[in-house]
């Protein structure tokens, strides 16, 4: 009996276990008021979470690509099932298709439950606009241009005339197949009559690229929202009510042309085309290892700066080029946007002489007179001096001058009797400290007589020029201390044609050869560009090592070939 009674009980326990997991598993389901809507048609997304633990709000920026959204409406509840509390709480968000077509609402996640994805089926917007009688709220559409070529964008404007106030007004992009359409610019708000009413005009720009020749038909964006109006009850009585709106505007035609046949190079079409340095450099001198820095401006009017095209500076092998990387940017002038490329590099001559730049050209299609130009920059001379050689730099650069000897004089005193005695002992000491010199001295040559000769070693004076260069290194400044490199290997290596070339004539492992080279690279990079950092400490400790090697014996008999 005691056996029954405790299975009964265990049966029991278990089913009340599992009611109250039951109750307590959290759950997630999301569903919509419709699945079949038109762009532009506002319909419901709801979300239900029931147990959750509310530590986190769904992720609406999926659904941003496919669907204009409001912002969600939270709302939580209580209620009892069997006995169980249930905790419920729901989101709703407001959307509207951006487009037509099979779209799809992506799966969101609420306190780790995933929500089903949901299709919907998107309908084209009627050509038919719903809009008040009194033409109190309309639209009007343009265009920049009729025709267009293979590449160039569009320019979309949409004017939106308000005469009443206005709740909830959302535009939907114009669409147009095998285009890329995007709001351009900030909305612009001005206000204005006609026909003595006083309009509120809102104005957006949409640029538009399309991706295939041929005519098009662009719709008109869809303005959706309401409008506040008043409407009599009786003779006595007035109300304000909210009137829902659906309004397009006029329809505009597009042609998209292909490439002219006749163009030749890069394709690069613009209404504007603008390539010019600052400042110019023709008719310049510079020294030889003197950085010249070049900054050259390439606008394009129309076209996104990610579009803009490379530019060929078409420089001689011999030169030595250290671009610095280019800067993108976009601006308006004159209502114009422009998409503009800063190249800036440094140039270093090896040589003396007349130096050429070569001319820069761009090629493209200039849309206004539907014919090939080419923006140009002149081909300039430069007139490359030899370096100049100056005197040892200090590390403050001035030149260092010799310390004046100053000559001290005493007077001497007339020597008294008393320290004679003093004068002879000292003499007799000297004498004998002579003597033992004397006696060292020729025992000296006996040992080495009997011994082979070691051969010494002296280290090579240090020259002006390498002194020069320490100083300048030590004063971390990349043009004095080019300068000064520039000295010390026209001295030190007078057959060198090139500075690139002095790692291969020192006296260095192959490794610090390497090292030599990148240190000279990094040197005239700071000079080319003196807002990057640079340290001199490597290249002055590879110039002192290359030194401490230059090395040549002495007390060597010229006949002895043994190492």
């Amino acid at each position: 009996m005691r056996i029954k009674f405790s299975i009964v009980i265990g049966l029991l326990l278990s089913l009340f276990l599992q009611q109250s997991a039951w109750a307590a598993t959290p759950t997630i389901q999301a569903t919509v008021s419709e699945n079949t809507v038109s762009v532009g048609e506002h319909f419901i997304f709801t979300i239900v979470v029931k147990n959750g633990t509310f530590n986190s709000q769904p992720d609406t920026s999926l659904l941003e690509k496919d669907f204009a959204i409001s912002l969600p409406a939270q709302s939580m509840s209580t209620t009892a099932i069997n006995g169980r509390a249930v905790h419920t709480t729901t989101w709703q968000i407001s959307m509207q298709a951006k487009h037509s077509g099979q779209l799809v609402i992506p799966s969101l996640t609420v306190d780790n439950l995933t929500t089903a994805p949901i299709n919907i089926f998107v309908k084209k917007h009627s050509n038919q606009s719903q809009q008040p009688k009194d033409n109190r709220v309309y639209i009007k559409n343009s265009l920049n241009k009729q025709s267009a070529y293979l590449g160039q964008p569009l320019v979309y404007t949409s004017k939106i005339y308000i005469s009443r106030d206005s709740n909830g007004l959302d535009l939907i992009a114009p669409s147009l197949d095998n285009a890329n359409v995007e709001a351009y610019g900030k909305d612009k708000i001005s206000d204005t009559v006609i026909n003595g009413i006083h309009y509120k005009v809102i104005t957006r720009e949409f640029k538009i690229d399309v991706n295939k020749t041929g005519k098009y038909t662009i719709d008109s964006p869809l303005l959706t929202g309401n409008i506040r109006k008043t409407v009599s009850v009786n003779d006595w009585r007035t109300k304000l009510i909210s009137e829902p709106i659906r309004i397009v505007g006029n329809k505009l035609q597009i042609e998209i042309k292909s490439k002219p046949a006749s163009y030749q190079g890069a394709w690069l079409v613009s209404d504007d085309v603008r390539l010019f340095e600052e400042p110019r450099k023709a008719n310049q001198k510079y020294h030889v290892g003197e950085p010249i820095t070049r900054t050259i401006i390439l606008q394009v009017a129309m076209i996104e700066q990610s579009k803009l095209p490379k530019v060929d500076f078409n420089y001689s092998s011999d030169l030595r080029i250290y671009p610095d990387q280019d800067k993108l940017e976009e601006g308006d002038q004159n209502g114009v946007r422009y998409a503009q490329r800063t190249m800036r590099h440094a140039i270093i001559a090896d040589k003396a002489g007349q130096l050429t730049l070569p001319e820069i050209k761009i090629g493209w299609w200039n849309s206004k007179t539907d014919k090939q130009e080419f923006s140009t920059i002149p081909a300039q001379t430069l007139t490359i001096l030899p370096s100049a050689k100056k005197s040892v730099v200090t590390p403050e650069g001035n030149n260092e001058a010799p310390p004046a000897i100053v000559q001290k004089t005493t007077e001497t005193a007339p020597i008294k009797e008393e320290s004679a005695l003093f004068w002879q002992l000292t003499s007799l000491i000297l004498l004998l400290l002579l003597i033992a010199m004397v006696i060292y001295h020729i025992n000296g040559r006996r040992l080495q007589a009997t011994t082979k000769p070691k051969i010494k070693t002296v280290v090579e004076p240090l020259a002006p020029a390498h002194l020069s260069l320490n100083k300048a290194l030590k004063t971390q400044q990349p043009t004095i201390a080019y300068q000064a490199l520039l000295r010390y290997t026209e001295e030190a290596f007078p057959t060198l044609n090139k500075l690139s070339d002095l790692a291969q004539l020192t006296r260095l492992n192959e490794q610090d050869k390497a090292l030599l080279v990148d240190e000279i690279i990094r040197l005239e990079n700071s000079c080319a560009y003196p807002e990057k950092p640079w340290d001199s400490h490597r290249l002055l400790k590879l110039i002192n090592k290359h030194n401490k090697a230059k090395k040549w014996p002495i007390d060597r008999d010229i006949m002895d070939l043994n190492p």
